[in-house]
């Protein structure tokens, strides 16, 4: 049971229903390669700008294909992401402040879970 403060939204995050401006961060991590085409991804950052207020942070990582994570994957949705294009499809959904790294974790036991890139932006304001 969660307290009385907290409330669950089950949404499509593409179209969330909540006012503009709501929150002052907002993260996502390993879930960009979950949705099922590129321009959803583009609606849910661009969504994510929509909820955050001016000078709001969005932050987030996402896998790095590559041939053990594409096998981990088999079946599931996997629309892996570039980082290389992430700057950009950023700056699109209207965030500014941008940065864009590529994180090697270095944990051989999770070799398919190695490599991630990470970012943060700003909503402008």
């Amino acid at each position: 049971m969660f307290p009385a403060s907290v409330e669950v939204l089950h949404a499509d995050g593409t179209s969330l229903p909540l006012p503009d401006g709501r929150f002052s961060a907002a993260t996502t991590f390993a879930t960009l390669h979950h949705v099922p085409t590129p321009e959803q991804q583009d609606r849910l950052l661009a969504e994510l700008r929509r909820v955050l207020r001016p000078g709001g942070l969005l932050v987030g990582s996402d896998s790095i294909p590559g041939d053990e994570l594409d096998k981990f994957h088999a079946g599931d949705v996997y629309v892996p992401c570039d980082p290389d294009t992430m700057p950009q499809r950023l700056q699109s959904a209207g965030f500014t402040d941008i940065h864009v790294d590529v994180a090697d974790l270095g944990d051989e036991r999770l070799s398919w879970a190695r490599s991630r890139f990470r970012f943060v932006a700003s909503a402008p304001g």
